[in-house]
């Protein structure tokens, strides 16, 4: 990927310095046009998005081996693959379908309808700043959490159920978090293994969302460190996990999770398996 220059940089980092308390959006730019792309990441760099760039597909695809991304901003025009043919492989991976895609294009609306319906969201060109800020601020505060209904208060007739959800990612955290609070249900989080443990105790989760992969260990390992805890040993655990393989499934069966939710999901699914047991 083309190197930010030593003022951005030094800017990115200074900002990622002071903002490392509120992890911010993380945002791939994947433009062929090295002054467009230039303009978009210094446009962001001034607010709190995190913002990585590739110059073609397959600096793109590498790049989402390795790393996540909360959104990517695609062109449709690149030098080695088309950015439809980009969209597609990033839409048929377990792993990736899950992160919303804009597309940046010279054409028409109509036109990028046309071609895709995986299409998440488009920009055309030339675009203002205010047009890029509009998108992808709009995107982040409506289009994740369109389908779930604000809750100011909760009436309840009985104890309002704790779930604990350890996910590291961002954008799966917040969407599981809104959509059972919701629902109704209290929500505590964790990024990382060692801080779920250290949460558990004190929440007292009457349920437990638990990634597989997470940055400091794996769920198998904190889900024995639960059980090992009287006080947990019957607590439902949920696993979540990208990997969908028969083998994958029948591991986490054969676990003493109660269950296993393969990622992707639609809000209806997980609210399915978390009122299986707690309702």
């Amino acid at each position: 990927m083309d190197p930010i220059s030593n003022k951005d940089k030094l800017k990115t980092n200074t900002y990622s310095t002071l903002q490392k308390k509120t992890k911010p959006l993380t945002i791939l730019v994947v433009e062929g046009n090295i002054v467009a792309r230039k303009v978009i990441v210094r446009t962001l760099n001034t607010v709190d998005f995190e913002v990585f760039e590739a110059k073609n597909s397959l600096e793109a695809w590498n790049y989402l081996q390795t790393q996540t991304a909360d959104l990517i901003l695609l062109a449709i025009t690149l030098a080695d693959k088309g950015g439809y043919e980009l969209l597609e492989d990033i839409k048929s991976s377990a792993k990736l379908q899950h992160i919303p895609v804009v597309m940046l294009s010279s054409g028409s609306r109509g036109e990028i309808k046309k071609n895709t319906e995986q299409v998440d969201g488009y920009l055309l060109k030339p675009f203002k700043t205010e047009d890029l800020f509009k998108l992808v601020n709009t995107y982040r505060r409506s289009k994740l959490y369109s389908s779930f209904p604000e809750v100011t208060e909760i009436e309840t007739g009985k104890k309002q159920l704790n779930i604990l959800v350890v996910e590291d990612s961002l954008v799966v955290r917040k969407v599981i978090t809104r959509t059972l609070t919701a629902t109704g249900y209290k929500v505590l989080t964790a990024e990382t293994g060692l801080e779920a443990l250290k949460k558990l105790a004190p929440t007292a989760p009457d349920l437990i969302l638990l990634d597989i992969i997470l940055p400091d260990t794996d769920g198998y390992q904190v889900l024995n460190e639960i059980r090992k805890n009287l006080r947990f040993k019957h607590t439902p655990v949920i696993f979540l996990s990208a990997k969908d393989s028969l083998l994958d499934k029948i591991k986490g069966k054969m676990s003493e999770a109660n269950d296993y939710l393969t990622k992707p999901f639609k809000p209806e699914e997980l609210i399915h398996i978390v009122s299986k047991y707690l309702d």
